[in-house]
């Protein structure tokens, strides 16, 4: 009846298995009082090994798994008969910094042993943490951390030498790992990850007369980024990088080409297909160019470009429609390409002239002064369908003008571009200005109101440190989001799942706890385990 009663409550609450090894311990060591008192526990699994009829069974390596456990089990082996249950040890990484629980009683004299356990609930411990902004200081939808491999400077460091580095449009490679870096995300302890940034910086190839970056040696160089950690640590072979995170803002983003067919062709090297990726190019249908873990993020704007107090409705608007740009007069055909499939010729032929279209195909420093005075921004393909200008006018508080048939915008689970935004389809833009005459007639007020948000400049803008809601926030919170996908996948399948159902717990709370489930492959092995075990200190107890 004992070993009965003992397994409903291990099934309830992980803690209880802290009171049954300080009852072995206690009966083991014939009589003699010993407290234990539990907390909450990292365990590396690369230190455990399981053991089922004889055959050794290795955890896979990774992130780590969250659940009490007594110092008992840091010591030695436990044998239940001939099999081993326990071998090796358990590293303690770390105490969180919560309310302690109550410790184990045993009573040596007489009978059988008692087991007083304190009616908190560590799950209610750990959710009042998360509640409280100890454990999830971002505000993400779960928490997470993420490793930062420490690769060798000429991978990304070195790239700094140039200025321009860290400051063009596709600069948010670096910006993004430099935000990381002092991130409360960020986890010294690769076990404890849930993601693992590689910073590999390929957009800082200047040599190209151009001035856009040379892609050529963007394979080679993240080829020798995985391979140096895949043989380094196990982590990239663990799940095949698919807890990877790569970042690619370019053209066609991890095809690295800047022309389409071309890019289609060469596709995603095949050692960058199950990671996630961050790119600025997406489309709405399936391409070669994106996967299904792509998550779409803006180009770079240096965020110093916008004053604290800018205010986007104070602004004199004495340009009705803007465009600054690349604009070919006659398109050219470039090996059977034509560039921007011809949209921006036609802009040009149709509206260069119109008194109410402000069209310059030349660069000048009053850029962003100029969108700041402007009612409508347009926002044509380039050779790719994503352009910097969109996210330009939203931060100076111009309507994008979009036209780019099927493009993925940026952050669409925060950001409805449909009401801060107007599409044209690339078949329309001769109709151009009827478009956005017939928009000004009839909703452009409430089309300003909803983009002139607060919210919708600072999601695109890569603050310095990071903060809440800003972009490399927005990647946080999809990354946390993916997790607890992945999670609630597995949880269904885990004794943990009656614990999680029984539990008045916050998403935060849940998703920890679902980790020891898609962590730790023999679980089910230790639960069957620990019953054994159960009914030898049983049996022991009543001796």
């Amino acid at each position: 009846m004992l070993a009965r009663y003992i397994v409903r409550l291990l099934e309830k609450q992980l803690h209880v298995v802290s009171a049954i090894a300080s009852l072995a311990s206690t009966s083991l060591k014939k009589n003699q009082y010993q407290r234990t008192t539990p907390w909450l526990y990292h365990w590396d699994l690369e230190e455990v090994e399981c053991v089922q009829e004889g055959v050794s069974y290795h955890p896979p390596t990774g992130p780590v798994v969250e659940a009490l456990l007594p110092p008992v089990l840091h010591q030695g082996n436990f044998e239940v008969g001939s099999s081993t249950v326990f071998s090796g040890s358990v590293s303690k990484l770390s105490i969180m910094d919560l309310k302690e629980e109550r410790g184990v009683l045993a009573r040596p004299k007489g009978g059988s042993k008692e087991v007083h356990v304190d009616k908190s609930d560590s799950l209610q411990n750990y959710s009042s943490a998360v509640s409280n902004g100890l454990i999830n200081p971002l505000g993400l939808s779960n928490d997470i951390k993420i490793y930062i491999y420490n690769l060798p400077s000429s991978f990304n460091t070195d790239w700094l030498k140039d200025d321009q580095c860290s400051n063009h449009l596709f600069a948010a490679e670096v910006a993004i790992h430099q935000r990381l870096l002092s991130s409360p995300v960020r986890t010294l302890e690769p076990v404890e990850a849930d993601y693992f940034f590689m910073p590999v910086y390929v957009s800082c190839n200047f040599s190209t007369t151009s001035g856009f970056p040379s892609l050529g040696h963007a394979r080679s160089l993240l080829g020798s980024a995985v391979k140096l950690v895949s043989r380094k640590m196990p982590y990239w072979n663990r799940r095949k990088g698919r807890d990877h995170i790569f970042v690619a803002t370019h053209d066609y983003g991890p095809c690295f080409h800047t022309m389409e067919d071309v890019a289609v062709t060469m596709g995603i090297p095949s050692f960058l297909r199950n990671s996630v990726i961050l790119q600025t190019f997406g489309r709405t249908d399936k391409h070669a160019c994106q996967t299904s873990n792509s998550i779409i993020i803006p180009p770079f704007v240096p965020p110093h470009v916008l004053k604290p107090d800018f205010l986007p409705e104070l602004h004199h608007r004495d340009i009705w429609a803007f465009f600054r740009g690349k604009m070919e007069i006659h398109p050219k055909n470039v090996s059977g390409r034509v560039y921007s499939r011809g949209v921006r010729s036609t802009i040009w032929q149709k509206f260069g002239r119109r008194r109410r279209f402000f069209i310059k195909r030349s660069r000048s420093s009053d850029y962003q002064s100029e969108i700041q005075r402007s009612v409508f921004c347009l926002c044509p393909l380039g050779w790719a369908p994503w352009s910097p200008r969109i996210a330009e006018s939203v931060i100076f508080g111009c309507i994008p003008v979009i036209i780019a048939d099927k493009i993925a915008l940026p952050y669409a689970h925060m950001i409805n571009w449909s009401k801060i935004s107007v599409t044209v389809p690339e078949k329309d833009v001769s109709k151009l200005g009827k478009i956005l005459h017939k928009v000004s007639q009839t909703n452009l007020s409430t089309i300003q109101h909803n983009l002139w948000n607060i919210k919708h400049r600072q999601a695109l803008l890569y603050a310095d440190p990071l903060s809440r809601g800003d972009a490399t926030w927005q990647v946080l919170e999809l990354l946390s989001r993916k997790v607890s996908s992945r999670l609630q996948k597995t949880v269904h399948e885990c004794p943990c799942a009656v614990m999680h159902s029984k539990s008045a717990m916050t998403t935060n709370a849940a998703v920890a706890y679902s980790r020891f489930c898609l962590h730790v492959d023999c679980w089910r092995l230790l639960v069957d385990s620990a019953v054994k075990l159960l009914i030898a200190w049983k049996e022991q107890l009543t001796l």
